[in-house]
């Protein structure tokens, strides 16, 4: 078995650590034990009920919580969270990192490879693996077993309804739908703002994607923590999303194409949709816009979806 010991981040951080480590469970048929994903676990069926965040999915989705969940469900969820972390560091202090568990400790600038006969056999192993780290990846296996991560992450059929309305009040035969993921907040101070982008500025890249779309209609769907209006585009069809976070992450991944800055969340929807992702550019002396061949191929994934 492969037990998370830390929380990383927000929610597209999770999902990815998540869907890479889930990959390597699927390929070793061992299982996997998220307890950190324990804030965000009420939005998907599978893991809702759930104290560990297991896959495969253990407690099925019709069972009832149990009266103590129903009580104390968030401080038993951190209690759980918070024994598991001290369990991890406590045995790294002692340098006990191959009994009476194996543990795997990476740093911010390292990477772990899921895809390799040594974590293999680690996550075979009759002892536990401890992982504590952001980095533990397998592209490959993740491309593998990608049918199984989304089917794994549906979410609710309450949120669902509402993605499904979303997106059918801006679907007309023939109109392409860009999804906007403008992050604001946080980002304006995180790498120093270079992928902070102003209002303005999101609507000069959609305006270069509409005057592309060969005088089709186009409309976009903007997902933003910003305090925006439809007038801050002038222009464009732009319709605002509802803010709710689940709802924003997985109305985006029934775009056709989706546009934003580096982002986990933004990344996670393309992932899951299966739809072309543009991804602003690093911020220099000058903003800049889209490698053009990286836009025109985008654009033509997204004329064919």
């Amino acid at each position: 078995m492969i037990l998370v010991t830390r929380e990383y981040g927000q929610l597209g951080n999770r999902l990815r650590l998540y869907a890479h480590l889930m990959a390597a469970a699927i390929e070793y048929d061992v299982s996997l034990y998220f307890p950190h994903f324990r804030e965000y676990a009420m939005h998907f069926p599978t893991l809702r009920k759930d104290w560990w965040c297991r896959y495969p999915q253990v407690v099925p989705d019709d069972q009832p919580p149990s009266r103590l969940m129903q009580r104390h469900e968030d401080a038993l969820r951190q209690f759980i969270c918070n024994q598991v972390f001290e369990s991890r560091y406590r045995l790294s202090q002692i340098g006990f990192t191959r009994f009476p568990a194996n543990v795997i400790c990476i740093s911010e600038d390292e990477t772990c490879d899921l895809n390799t006969p040594r974590f293999k056999r680690m996550a075979q192993s009759v002892k536990p693996l401890l992982v504590d780290g952001w980095m533990f990846r397998s592209w490959d296996l993740l491309d593998k077993h990608a049918d199984q991560i989304r089917n794994h992450f549906r979410i609710l059929d309450a949120h669902q309804t509402q993605v499904d309305a979303t997106i059918a009040s801006l679907r007309k035969p023939g109109c392409k739908v860009i999804g906007v993921h403008i992050r604001h907040g946080d980002y304006e101070e995180w790498r120093d703002g270079c992928y902070f982008y102003s209002i303005e500025e999101y609507a000069a890249h959609m305006r270069q994607i509409a005057d592309l779309n060969h005088g089709s209609e186009t409309r976009f769907l903007v997902c933003t923590n910003a305090a925006v209006t439809e007038q801050d585009f002038p222009g464009l069809d732009v319709t605002l999303s509802s803010g709710h976070l689940i709802e924003d992450l997985y109305a985006l991944a029934e775009t056709d194409l989706i546009l934003g800055p580096p982002s986990t969340f933004s990344g996670w929807s393309a992932f899951y949709g299966k739809k072309p992702k543009l991804t602003l550019k690093r911020r220099e002396s000058q903003p800049n816009l889209f490698d053009q061949a990286e836009l025109h191929s985008a654009m033509e994934l997204a004329a064919a979806s």
